[in-house]
């Protein structure tokens, strides 16, 4: 788990005077200005409104916009300790900065990153922490600045890894952190360019993460290297990939509204009703079905090579009994007639059945 604290304003901290209504210089009537304040008014209902900064220069000019639409926002940032620590102080900064300039109130909390998946729980932690915040803030919604490129190099990412149209689509552009705050990502269907040229009117510097240009870290390689190239083949390409997103996360809607009505809330089947379904169709009920009986647990170790052979079994004709272990201690078992997701027993393994794919078993119909 990742710890949170509040931390105190450094001595000598003030606003800087000469920025003060900096967000003044945004123009309403730009296009990328009035697509992005009525994607706030639409998704927030113009409820009060904690707005993410990060200190860089998507959520500075994110921040600038929202500014020069309404004053009912609290600035919020928090400190990583996955950097050097005047690397992640340099970005607070910024951030207190751009809310001194829009003379709205700054918060913070710093969070600490347990050993693991480092992106994923420092993920978790911030979204904890700026619940929290918004919790303190008395602010029913948390604006981030998500734009087509991070979308952009995520299909990319999604790509390689294989995933089908639910990995493929976006982030949801609004969805609950806690029954009191709800995350909105605004700027889907901008380009990143929209919100720099916000912070280069108003003046007001941004703070630049180092790990963006790390390129021994994936995402950063990808940015900088086969992203870049494409874009730079097809300028725009990141806005209209943005669309596709969009789409493909209309599909993955459809195969998981056919899925919940196959599989419903059973963890039990009969085998011929699942047989009739697509492949894609019964690799989202079985994850479904999984993420039930797990509450959520470890869903991101369910991968395609453990659902690829389960779903084919479903959907041969053979009538052997074949068992499938997954993680959690759960068994998928495929009979001739039934397939059932339960518990696992505990039994001492048995050597010299031949040669089959790890945690799957295989026994001939009596």
């Amino acid at each position: 788990m990742a710890a949170t604290s509040p931390l105190p304003t450094p001595p000598g901290a003030r606003p800087d005077p000469s920025r003060a209504g900096a967000w003044r210089a945004i123009d309403r009537r730009d296009p990328a200005v009035s697509r992005l304040v009525a994607a706030w008014r639409r998704l927030s209902a113009g409820a009060p409104t904690l707005v993410a900064c990060s200190g860089g220069a998507d959520s500075v000019g994110l921040l600038l916009i929202l500014r020069a639409a309404t004053d009912r926002l609290t600035v919020a940032h928090v400190l990583h300790d996955l950097r050097p620590r005047p690397e992640a102080e340099a970005c607070r900064d910024a951030a207190r900065r751009a809310a001194d300039a829009c003379g709205l109130p700054f918060l913070e909390r710093a969070v600490r990153v347990e050993p693991g998946n480092a992106e994923a729980q420092a993920r978790r932690a911030r979204y904890a922490a700026l619940a929290e915040m918004a919790e303190a803030a008395d602010c029913p919604v948390i604006a981030s600045a998500h734009h087509a490129r991070d979308q952009f190099e995520g299909v990319l990412m999604a790509l390689l890894r294989g995933a089908g149209p639910r990995g493929l689509a976006p982030p949801r552009e609004s969805r609950p952190l806690t029954p009191a705050a709800t995350l909105i990502r605004l700027a889907e269907r901008g380009a990143p360019d929209d919100l720099r040229r916000a912070c280069l009117a108003a003046g007001l510097p941004w703070s630049e993460d180092a790990t963006n240009g790390d390129t021994s870290r994936f995402r950063a390689a990808l940015r900088h290297g086969p992203a870049a190239d494409l874009l730079a083949l097809r300028p725009g390409a990141d806005v209209r990939a943005a669309r596709s997103a969009e789409l493909l996360r209309d599909a993955a809607g459809l195969v998981d509204d056919r899925a919940r009505a196959v599989f419903g809330e059973a963890l039990d089947w009969p085998r011929d009703s699942l047989r009739a379904e697509r492949p894609i169709v019964l690799a989202a009920g079985l994850r479904d079905a999984f993420a039930r009986a797990t509450a959520g647990r470890a869903l991101d170790r369910l991968t395609g090579d453990r659902l690829d052979p389960a779903v084919a079994a479903i959907g041969s004709r053979s009538g052997e009994t074949r068992r499938f272990d997954w993680p959690e201690g759960l068994r998928l078992t495929i009979t001739r007639d039934r397939v059932a997701l339960a518990r696992a027993p505990k039994q001492t393994p048995r050597v010299g059945r031949g040669a089959l794919a790890p945690g799957v078993e295989r026994e001939s119909p009596r």
